[in-house]
């Protein structure tokens, strides 16, 4: 495990706040303005990834402290006072803390278009320091890009002239994407000209179809760049490892499902699993679909600034959970009126009346629908237990 707990005092919205981490995969939820955006940032001020400032104390307050526990630094903590001229930040340990593994962090906005260079000169190496992040506050791609086509130029310079193979770097950029997106293959840059452009073009196979990266939708392309990313930073910071997808590394994403197919944020943590087994994953989200996949171990709710406690069970229909942990009606109210008239009818033992509003709600739901079935059983029973009070003649 990299990061084992993180404590807050008046940071922010949150007067106290004691989280624990999974080593695989932590998954904060809850509705807008609950704090778990907060909790992302104090994590990286506590790793000394990011900076104070006067607004993360609370307001009321003229102090604030963070403690993050990690294996390295168990006594680390980070403690803001607010001064005439801003803030005044005192540490112990945590303004020497130097992460010996990858911490990599995906905001929000972390869309992309294709923007490889039109030409490269030879810069400063791609030495372990470079996979670092600069800014943990944004995510920009254009270091991507611009590795990306200095390493297909050295690849294929080794080619013509020495007869090498794939260069073990983009081969491992290219197997993270075919591996967490089995549809999508052969990621590389076209020179200029190739596709009928001034400039090369990132492109790459979709189910046998050669595409442009930026004739990809929204979410194929941010998810496709994040993962090459990722893939590409392992390789820069371990480069003798024999597999470098398979090192530790500290990967946090704020709201995971964005521009996600439904599809994708059920299998996406698996496989991100997969494909990284010896990551730490520390996400946010407000999609039920994610949380409906992953273990109730893996769940921290948050409402208010506060931790819930949660009855999550691992495969709860989406709907239970949008009103158990987003507090959102899983019904519209029509609807929700409807199965609350059924069940009134039934409670008063009219089960003509109780039939007549099942029947809508078959048609309107479908009869796979929980409520539906409950609500079926419920009339059978007592349509039986009727019959069977019923005088012989």
């Amino acid at each position: 495990m990299l990061v084992e707990r993180l404590q807050l005092t008046n940071f922010r919205g949150f007067e106290h706040l004691d989280l624990r981490f999974e080593p695989d995969l932590t998954v904060l939820v809850g509705v807008n303005g609950c704090g778990k955006t907060s909790v992302i940032d104090a994590l990286l001020i506590g790793l000394n990834l990011q900076v104070w400032s006067p607004r993360d104390v609370k307001v009321g307050h003229t102090e604030a402290e963070i403690r993050t526990v990690t294996p390295d630094h168990p006594d680390a903590f980070s403690h803001a006072e607010l001064v005439k001229n801003g803030t005044h930040v005192s540490t112990k340990s945590a303004g020497e803390i130097e992460p010996t593994y990858l911490p990599l962090v995906y905001g929000v906005w972390r869309g992309t278009w294709d923007d490889t260079p039109g030409s490269t000169r030879p810069g400063e190496p791609w030495g372990p320091d470079r996979a670092k992040m600069q800014n943990y506050g944004s995510v920009s791609y254009g270091e991507f890009f611009k590795w990306l086509r200095e390493a297909e130029d050295e690849e294929n310079e080794q080619i013509r002239y020495e007869g090498a193979s794939e260069d073990p770097r983009l081969a491992a950029v290219r197997d993270a994407v075919r591996r967490l997106l089995p549809d999508y293959d052969h990621l590389r840059i076209r020179r200029r000209g190739a596709m009928g452009d001034e400039r090369p073009r990132l492109t790459l196979e979709k189910d046998g179809s050669l595409l442009l990266f930026d004739s990809l939708s929204e979410g194929e392309r941010t998810l496709i760049a994040m993962i090459a990313d990722i893939a590409r930073r392992l390789t820069i910071a371990h480069p003798d490892a024999d597999d470098p997808l398979t090192q530790p590394f500290l990967l946090v994403i704020d709201e995971f499902e964005q521009h996600l197919h439904p599809q994708w944020q059920r299998e996406l943590p698996r496989r991100l699993h997969e494909v990284f087994p010896r990551a730490q994953l520390i996400i946010t989200t407000h999609s039920p679909i994610v949380v409906s996949e992953v273990l109730p171990r893996q769940i921290r709710a948050l409402k208010d600034f506060s931790l819930l406690e949660t009855a999550h069970r691992e495969g709860q229909d989406v709907n239970e959970i949008l009103e158990a942990l987003f507090g959102t009606a899983s019904r519209k109210p029509e609807t929700q009126r409807v199965i609350d008239d059924a069940y009134d009818a039934l409670d008063d033992d009219e089960l003509d009346e109780a039939s007549t509003k099942i029947a809508t709600l078959d048609h309107q739901l479908g009869g796979d629908d929980p409520e539906v079935v409950r609500l079926k059983t419920l009339h059978r029973m007592l349509q039986g237990r009727n019959q069977d009070a019923l005088p012989e003649e």
